[in-house]
């Protein structure tokens, strides 16, 4: 083949080439080793566990009960599951019948004012208590189809940027008070 090569190239391409290819055989046989050694230690329980995150939706659990299925399907062990950014339920006492009769007189509003607060702030609860709902259901959902450790990540007022919001996301992941 290299007579063949040379007949059309010069020779020193030929000898250019033919170094390329041995040092690409053997980069080849380098990844070929270094992927070998990650599916032993992916595949090794006892070193590697996935978490899997997801958010509390319809979509997000699906996925996410759908690559658990796959992957322990493909052997690898399945550490933790979290959902994300979820809503927690209203405490009983946040929207009791008169908490926003209370707060608007408090405020001081006359009486078409206070009536139309006390409307936007029952919707407003009313909404929230429903996503708060929903959340609670996909992430049982979620806990049903994964047999893995399970956590819930609360939402949290504007984002995570700090060190004080991880803090509180590393409370929700482990339970233990620092």
């Amino acid at each position: 083949m290299a007579q063949v090569l040379g007949r059309w190239t010069s020779s020193e391409y030929v000898n250019e080439f033919a170094e390329f290819m041995t040092t690409f055989d053997q980069m080849f046989q380098d990844m070929e080793a270094r992927v070998r050694t990650m599916d032993r230690v992916l595949g090794d329980p006892g070193q590697t566990a996935l978490n899997l995150v997801s958010a509390a939706d319809e979509e997000s659990v699906a996925q996410t009960a759908r690559l658990h299925a796959d992957v322990t399907r493909l052997g690898w062990r399945v550490g933790t599951c979290v959902v994300n950014r979820v809503y927690p339920q209203l405490p009983p006492h946040a929207a009791s019948p008169g908490r926003f009769e209370e707060i608007a007189r408090a405020a001081g509003l006359d009486a078409g004012a206070r009536d139309r607060f006390v409307a936007d702030a029952e919707r407003a609860t009313a909404f929230y208590a429903q996503i708060a709902a929903d959340h609670a259901r996909y992430a049982a959902v979620l806990r049903d189809a994964v047999a893995a450790r399970f956590r819930v990540v609360p939402a949290m007022p504007g984002s995570v940027h700090d060190l004080a919001g991880l803090e509180r996301i590393r409370s929700a992941l482990y339970d233990v008070p620092r």
